[in-house]
C-alpha cells in the first residue's frame, strides 16, 4: 500500500534519485523495450499524482528526476524554458 504524502507545498520542486537493487545495471535506457517500460512507469505515476516531471535522467544503474508541484511561480517555468528545460539532459551550464 502506498504511504501518504508527508510534505507538500504548492510551488515546490523535488529532486529524486534512486539506484537499482545491488547497483546492478538493470535499466539499460538504450534498449527500446526497457525504455518503453521506464516511460510507461513514469506516465502511470504522473497520471496518479499531481506533479509535473521537469527533468529525468536514466542511466544503467540509477535515475534522477526533478518534479514540480502545482502552483509554481510562472517565472520559474519561464527560466526553465529559456534554459532548454523539458527534460533535455544535454542542457549547457551557464
Amino acid at each position: 500500500m502506498p504511504r501518504a504524502l508527508r510534505h507538500y507545498l504548492d510551488g515546490s520542486f523535488w529532486f529524486v534519485a534512486d539506484p537499482c537493487a545491488a547497483e546492478a545495471y538493470l535499466l539499460l535506457p538504450d534498449r527500446p523495450e526497457i525504455a518503453a517500460i521506464i516511460e510507461g512507469v513514469w506516465r502511470e505515476g504522473l497520471r496518479r499524482f499531481p506533479v509535473e516531471l521537469c527533468s529525468l535522467l536514466v542511466m544503467s544503474n540509477h535515475w534522477h528526476a526533478v518534479l514540480g508541484g502545482p502552483g509554481r511561480d510562472p517565472e520559474l517555468d519561464a527560466v526553465r524554458e529559456v534554459g532548454g528545460g523539458g527534460g533535455d539532459s544535454r542542457r549547457r551550464r551557464r
